[in-house]
């Protein structure tokens, strides 16, 4: 085997190795966008739950109307 053929194998095992840690990275990045989205939605909850200030909790539940209209537009288009 010559060193040409050594690297084309060792090319090859690294671009595979970088494929499966993209992978890995973009299933994190989605768990870590999904347990933001469940710490966001915790707080707001516990906000409304706990009775904290009036302004916070209405600006946090128009935060998510909207969120819910942009999301229904998307639909709609």
């Amino acid at each position: 085997m010559t060193i040409c053929d050594r690297l084309r194998e060792e090319n090859s095992a690294l671009r595979s190795k970088n494929s499966e840690l993209l992978e890995q990275i973009n299933f994190k990045d989605d768990k870590l966008k999904q347990l933001n989205l469940k710490y966001e939605n915790l707080r707001t909850v516990n906000s409304l739950v706990s009775g904290s200030d009036a302004h916070d909790t209405k600006i946090k539940l128009n935060r998510i109307v909207r969120e819910i209209d942009r999301c229904l537009s998307l639909l709609n288009n």
